[in-house]
């Protein structure tokens, strides 16, 4: 399918963008119009921000590109014998993937608030990645088909301020956390999704990140919005997944692009 995402070593680490609600649909169609039709074209020779490699599927009503943003930094080094310090440029990058249903992007974390920035000053609106409310935590958690660890935070009370738990959990009540104020962080296990069982990640922050067996796995459109109905729709996917024979996988270590 077009706009078809390729995993890199069968890992994907991405946010779901605000604005959220009920005309998300409207809002993500303006959205691909702006992209397609105003001029914020990255420009390498003039270091210049913005968008690259835009594909869009009008059967589908899908847009996939690239954001790339010039961010600076320091480099110390010596000249004739003094210590200077030298002001260099890199390139950050973030992908995008909006369909009717949700905005998705993964990538660079400064590329990403760049991006989210570019979308206010274009449309003036609020754009930014989704934090996920504790009740659609509770929920997710319960579907997935194994979870595998779970953290707590609670700033209520003197007795337990944080807690972890690791380990094959197949059922996990969590109602003696939340009634004492217990907030979760972070949870980890294996989700039933379109494409078979999957490493399952998701904190409070938004971040949301899947594993698969296959290394060269292909996400299309429809897998980012079964995990939109999974979070944020009403925790009820609109597909029930066709199940796979996959191994049972453990979660990937976290790891953030700055």
């Amino acid at each position: 399918m077009e706009n078809s995402v390729e995993l890199e070593n069968g890992t994907i680490a991405f946010n779901i963008l605000n604005p959220l609600g009920d005309n998300v649909a409207d809002i993500n169609k303006k959205l691909t119009e702006a992209m397609l039709v105003l001029a914020y074209d990255f420009d390498p020779v003039n270091e210049t921000s913005g968008l690259s490699d835009l594909s869009f599927d009008s059967e589908n009503n899908t847009l996939k590109g690239l954001y790339a943003a010039f961010k600076d930094f320091d480099v110390k080094c010596w000249e004739q014998g003094c210590e200077i310090t030298k002001k260099l440029r890199k390139i950050k990058k973030a992908d995008f993937l909006i369909t009717e249903k949700a905005a998705y992007i993964w990538g660079s974390n400064y590329a990403i608030e760049q991006f989210c920035e570019m979308v206010q000053n274009a449309m003036n609106i609020h754009c930014s990645t989704a934090d996920i409310e504790q009740e659609k935590l509770e929920k997710t958690q319960g579907k997935l088909k194994k979870v595998s660890s779970v953290s707590f935070d609670n700033q209520k009370t003197d007795v337990i301020t944080k807690a972890s738990i690791t380990g094959r959990i197949n059922e996990l009540d969590l109602t003696s956390f939340i009634a004492e104020g217990h907030i979760i962080n972070f949870f980890a296990g294996v989700l039933n999704t379109p494409i078979g069982l999957a490493a399952f990640e998701l904190n409070k922050q938004g971040k949301i990140k899947i594993r698969v067996e296959n290394k060269n796995e292909i996400l299309n459109p429809e897998f980012f919005d079964y995990v939109y109905d999974l979070l944020i729709k009403d925790g009820t996917p609109t597909k029930e997944p066709s199940l796979f024979d996959f191994a049972e996988q453990e979660p990937a270590e976290e790891n953030e692009n700055n």
